[in-house]
C-alpha cells in the first residue's frame, strides 16, 4: 500500500473514531468539527501543493508522457487541450447591454425586497412588477480562530 493510501486510511479511521465518540457522548460535537476543519485545511493545502508541483513541472511531465506513449506503471496519461473562454468586456455594445441588465436586475431585486417588507412592488407608473425567482443557498458554519 502506498504512503498516501496509508495516510488516507488513517484519516478515515480517525474520522470514524471521532464520529463514534460524538455519538457515544465522549466528545463534544464542536470539538470534532474543529478537528475535521483542521484536517480539511491540511488536505486542501496538500491538493494545492500537488497542483503547483504539476504546473511548475508541466513541460517535463508532458515530455515524459510523450516519451512513454501515454503509459506508465499501468496508468494511462492523456493530454487534453484546455478550453477557451471569451471575454466581452472590451466591446462597447456588450458593456452597454451589461449595464442595462444590471439596472433591470437591481429594479426587480428591489421589488422583491419591497414585497418582503409588506409593500406593493410597483414601477413608476404604478404597475405591479413581476418578482424574480429566488434561490437560497444552504447555511454555512463559520469558524474563526
Amino acid at each position: 500500500m502506498g504512503y498516501s493510501k496509508e495516510i488516507f486510511q488513517q484519516l478515515q479511521e480517525e474520522f470514524v473514531a471521532k464520529c463514534q465518540k460524538v455519538e457515544d457522548g465522549e466528545m463534544p460535537i464542536l470539538e470534532a468539527v474543529l478537528a475535521f476543519r483542521g484536517q480539511k485545511k491540511e488536505c486542501e493545502a496538500y491538493i494545492e501543493a500537488v497542483r503547483s508541483f504539476e504546473q511548475e513541472h508541466e513541460e517535463q511531465i508532458l515530455s515524459q508522457i510523450s516519451y512513454n506513449e501515454g503509459r506508465y506503471r499501468g496508468a494511462r496519461f492523456e493530454v487534453r487541450n484546455g478550453g477557451r473562454t471569451f471575454n466581452y468586456k472590451g466591446i462597447k455594445e456588450w458593456q452597454i447591454a451589461s449595464e442595462n441588465l444590471k439596472e433591470i436586475e437591481e429594479k426587480y431585486k428591489q421589488a422583491f425586497i419591497s414585497k418582503e417588507k409588506g409593500l406593493l412592488p410597483v414601477d413608476e407608473n404604478g404597475e405591479l412588477l413581476d418578482l424574480p425567482e429566488v434561490n437560497y443557498r444552504k447555511d454555512s458554519i463559520i469558524i474563526k480562530e
